[in-house]
């Protein structure tokens, strides 16, 4: 019989990620959002179900290289509408709060 210990538990980094939904977004590219607002509240009510990890790609260090890792989706809400900010009108801010997933 073996018996694993550890004095703390490992850390998981965990991530705020906020998205603005809408129709006709313009793009950090100049372009504009090619997939429809309803499509894309779709596909964030289905990572709200995801029982597995789904994969993060992100350049936070914003080096040109992409770095991936398996999260869980804690939680996903709209943040509430604030009047004189710079979001448009028809477009909705989201709130993502990821967490590393264990995969060892």
């Amino acid at each position: 019989m073996a018996l694993h210990s550890a004095i703390r538990p490992n850390r998981f980094r965990v991530w705020e990620c906020h998205i603005e939904v809408g129709d006709g977004l313009l793009l950090n590219n100049g372009n504009t959002e090619p997939v429809a607002k309803s499509a894309v509240l779709s596909s964030l009510d289905t990572l709200e179900q995801q029982v597995y990890p789904i994969a993060f790609s992100h350049d936070i260090d914003q080096d040109g290289v992409a770095t991936e890792i398996r999260v869980h989706v804690l939680g996903i809400e709209k943040e509430p509408e604030v009047g004189g900010g710079q979001v448009r009108e028809g477009v909705e801010v989201w709130r993502l709060l990821l967490q590393e997933a264990d995969v060892s």
